[in-house]
């Protein structure tokens, strides 16, 4: 199984195809939700999978079901841990080297990015090869750090080919001295006064307290001296952003300082009452809205059964229990009426006693 960083995926897949004919597998997110046991790592012998995929909390039980014969661990320098304030601060990408180290007994972490120069840290990521003999915090002078059996170092200048020959062309250093035509002279002239004259400003920001601002300024003069000696261009460049960035900061100041010097009435345009209206305002009385009632509310129909109905159905009782004729109704001018509701019945299916239709 190889272990590296998602953008290097693809190319060690390339790789490994081209050089070795082997077809590696990319275990990523997708694979694993597709997986037909949800365990890629149980399927595939030949696996290429992403460090970052790999030390989330639900994948790595998935990890501690697998043995491999060979782990290769490609920027191994990002398992890292560190001590702070006595203790061991392990990232999630140092607890998936611990257990990587538990699954394979050929674990092979490749880096080309050298340690911070602190030796408890290295002494840490060393743990990962063997955890019992880099046990504890690292102490100056009691504890040794020999990796001579677990580590092999190699620069790029002692790597050959096949045939023996280097596999990186010879590096020569040497400087080359030219002559500056005179803008040039007259350029690294201004801009190296320039720059003395800011460096003196920060190092008084930071006699007066402002050491952070200072280690800024002092960093960003440091860049400026590097395009300097890049090419007229670069500076060129450089100086022009700064010149812009500075007229943009005059610019909003000089608007902040005349909006702060403005002064604004805010009784301008309005006429001053007199003693009388000002009394005349106290003793006026209250507006209100006057909003024109309506003499009748529409209301929408509730659901179910009318008031009326459930009035009648109490007088009669349920509908298929009324009788065939109606001995309670008495007539009216308009029709008649239920003694019992009051409700109109202009006509009736029900005949009474007399016969005669309502």
């Amino acid at each position: 199984m190889i272990c590296c960083p998602g953008n290097l995926a693809e190319q060690w897949q390339d790789e490994l195809d081209s050089k070795f004919h082997l077809p590696f597998d990319i275990v990523d997110r997708f694979a694993i939700e597709a997986a037909r046991t949800g365990n890629p790592y149980v399927e595939k012998n030949l696996v290429i999978s992403r460090l970052d995929v790999m030390k989330k909390d639900d994948v790595l039980p998935k990890l501690e079901q697998t043995e491999w014969d060979l782990i290769v661990v490609d920027e191994a320098h990002k398992m890292s841990a560190s001590f702070f304030s006595g203790e061991i601060k392990e990232t999630k990408r140092y607890k998936l080297g611990k257990v990587l180290g538990r699954l394979t007994r050929h674990f092979l972490p490749m880096t080309a990015t050298p340690h911070n120069g602190k030796e408890e840290d290295f002494q840490l990521f060393l743990a990962l090869l063997d955890a019992d003999r880099f046990e504890g915090r690292f102490r100056d002078g009691v504890h040794v750090v020999d990796a001579s059996d677990l580590m092999r170092r190699l620069v790029k200048e002692t790597l050959l080919k096949f045939d023996g020959t280097p596999l990186f062309p010879e590096r020569w250093a040497y400087t080359v001295a030219y002559r500056l035509s005179d803008l040039e002279a007259k350029l690294y002239a201004e801009v190296t006064n320039y720059v003395r004259e800011e460096m003196n400003r920060a190092e008084r920001l930071a006699a007066e307290g402002q050491g952070r601002r200072g280690n800024l300024v002092g960093f960003a003069l440091t860049i400026l001296q590097r395009r300097l000696a890049s090419s007229p261009e670069a500076i060129y460049q450089s100086l022009r952003r700064r010149r812009e960035r500075l007229e943009r900061r005059l610019r909003e100041e000089k608007l902040l300082k005349r909006g702060v010097d403005v002064v604004v009435d805010p009784t301008s345009g309005f006429r001053i009452l007199t003693e009388e209206e000002i009394e005349d305002l106290d003793e006026a009385p209250a507006l209100r809205s006057k909003r024109p009632k309506s003499r009748w509310s529409i209301r929408p129909r509730q659901p179910g059964p009318s008031p009326n109905w459930r009035r009648r159905s109490a007088h009669f009782g349920d509908w298929k229990s009324w009788p065939s004729r109606c001995a309670t109704a008495a007539p009216t001018r308009s029709g008649r009426s239920c003694r019992g509701c009051f409700r109109t019945m202009r006509r009736c299916s029900m005949p009474r006693d007399t016969g005669a239709s309502w």
